[in-house]
């Protein structure tokens, strides 16, 4: 059988070669000092992940909206009820800002109180212009 060797340990092998080496490993200080190093390290790169998500976050990947939802509700019951739709027939709505795409939208939902095929509408409300588009059920 061959023993392996390296230039710490010449022409001897197995144990010697990692007792040698466990050896050579720095003093309690020095490794103190590189985990220090280390710790600090990890802390920028948290750091500067957080950082990172919240330039992302304030720069355009979340929208605030303009106005509020009492307004949005108020601007889609009046464009309800000029297409021509009872509000009183109809649930509470339900309110979303940028429902389905980061388009600045509002989308209300209307729910007829009979639950029947094509008893419900939808508003659609671009938050910047207040614009309204009643799409009817189907």
């Amino acid at each position: 059988m061959m023993a392996w060797s390296n230039e710490r340990a010449p022409g001897k092998g197995g144990i010697a070669v990692l007792w040698r080496a466990g050896r050579a490993w720095p003093a309690l200080p020095d490794r103190e000092r590189w985990a220090a190093a280390f710790r600090t390290m990890l802390g920028f790169a948290r750091l500067s992940s957080g950082v990172f998500a919240a330039i992302l976050l304030l720069n355009g990947c979340a929208h605030t909206p303009r106005m509020a939802q009492a307004e949005v509700v108020r601007a889609a019951g009046q464009a309800g009820e000029a297409a021509g739709y009872r509000l009183a027939d109809y649930k509470e709505p339900e309110v979303h800002f940028e429902f389905t795409e980061k388009d600045r939208t509002w989308s209300v939902f209307y729910e007829g109180r009979v639950a029947r095929p094509g008893n419900h509408f939808l508003v659609v409300i671009d938050d910047k212009t207040a614009a309204t588009r009643v799409a009817p059920g189907k």
